[in-house]
């Protein structure tokens, strides 16, 4: 209830009443709310300062920016399976001796990239991605790769990877690969694809797990 002194008065606060203009704030409102970091997204809290600064690459502070997001907003569940990867080993061997005269060699990792892209075709669902609430399929099978560079990481994609030979996605994959690390990589090679795979088995490493690659809805560390 609204008791005023005479209609003149009742005429300047009405407008607000009826919700045509925001209530205004305090000043100590108005500074909080300028202060408060934006919807949904973590404040970042405030240590004491100690060492010497050192240079973070804007590539590095990115590649941050973008893990922590995916950690706060998308729900990350793990499954792990251990796979014998002798079969494969042979195959890739046998193929290599085959591809030899034309200068290719397949690794272990265009393997898997192969191997994933034909998963997809019978798992359409993990091939979605999840943008401002709403669920999307994916028609093209396009695999990132994760590279680490000096400054950071990045993951260039093979585009329908699935219907691609082996020996075109070894050949693709090296070359995306030599361009990332001297910072040739075009945007559109590496600002898209749908599914991210991330190789850490060269370092003797036997299990890890990574962070999904937004907004991708899953990605296989091996």
């Amino acid at each position: 209830i609204v008791m005023t002194r005479d209609l003149a008065e009742l005429e300047d606060i009405q407008p607000y009443l009826d919700g045509e203009k925001p209530m205004p704030q305090a000043a100590g409102e108005a500074r909080a709310a300028e202060a408060a970091p934006a919807a949904g997204r973590p404040a970042q809290p405030s240590y004491p300062i100690t060492g010497e600064k050192v240079d973070m690459p804007g590539i590095k502070k990115v590649t941050g920016e973008r893990m922590a997001e995916s950690k706060a907003f998308i729900p990350h569940y793990y499954v792990t399976a251990s796979i014998d990867m002798g079969d494969a080993l042979q195959f890739r061997k046998d193929i290599n001796a085959q591809l030899e005269e034309a200068g290719i060699r397949v690794s272990v990792n265009d393997l898997i990239v192969k191997a994933a892209a034909l998963a997809l075709v019978e798992h359409p669902n993990v091939n979605r991605s999840f943008v401002n609430g709403d669920l999307y399929q994916q028609d093209s099978i396009d695999i990132n790769i994760a590279i680490a560079l000096n400054g950071g990481l990045i993951a260039p994609f093979i585009p329908a990877a699935d219907q691609k030979s082996l020996g075109t996605i070894s050949k693709m994959a090296k070359d995306l690969g030599k361009r990332a690390r001297e910072g040739g990589l075009k945007m559109e090679e590496y600002q898209g694809g749908t599914f991210t795979i991330t190789n850490l088995g060269m370092f003797d490493v036997s299990e890890f797990i990574a962070v999904i690659n937004p907004p991708q809805v899953a990605i296989l560390a091996v």
